[in-house]
């Protein structure tokens, strides 16, 4: 799935999407979702939790009040937002450093907001609202990324 881009027509089927994308997640693996307001990261991280192991996935909600979820699973899912949050400080002192949860996947949305605490490789999951129910998913794997440009 990586390097992919993939068009969904029913929140089902992005649900699926995360089903399949989850069959190559492993431990310590962190994923960044971007997209706007309703364009499925949610249902994204219920079909990933369902395919690592999730059996009710009525347990897969957004964190945007609670800031992070745990999911028990095959591994254990940390599931963040980082919505309601406005600066990286506020991230961090809220103990949400994504690649402090290296035991599980992580999956965070809103990733985009605060790109400078995506330094470490990982893996960027962008969801584009096309039409009212049509989504597009593209998968694709950021190497190391500095911030800061050589002198």
């Amino acid at each position: 799935m990586l390097g992919s881009k993939t068009v969904t027509r029913r929140e089902e089927e992005t649900v699926q999407i995360g089903v399949k994308f989850s069959e190559n997640l492993k431990k310590g693996d962190v994923v960044a979702l971007e997209g706007e307001l309703g364009s499925g990261k949610t249902r994204f991280v219920k079909g990933v939790s369902l395919g690592l192991g999730v059996i009710d996935p009525r347990e897969v909600k957004s964190p945007t009040f609670s800031l992070l979820q745990v999911y028990e699973a095959r591994l254990p899912i940390y599931h963040m937002d980082y919505y309601r949050l406005s600066s990286p400080k506020e991230v961090l002192d809220a103990g949400l450093d994504p690649f402090d949860y290296r035991d599980g996947v992580v999956l965070v949305e809103w990733a985009d907001k605060f790109p400078e605490l995506f330094s470490l490789p990982h893996i960027r999951v962008i969801l584009r609202i096309l039409e009212e129910e049509t989504r597009e998913i593209e998968v694709i794997l950021e190497a190391h990324k500095s911030f800061v440009e050589d002198s």
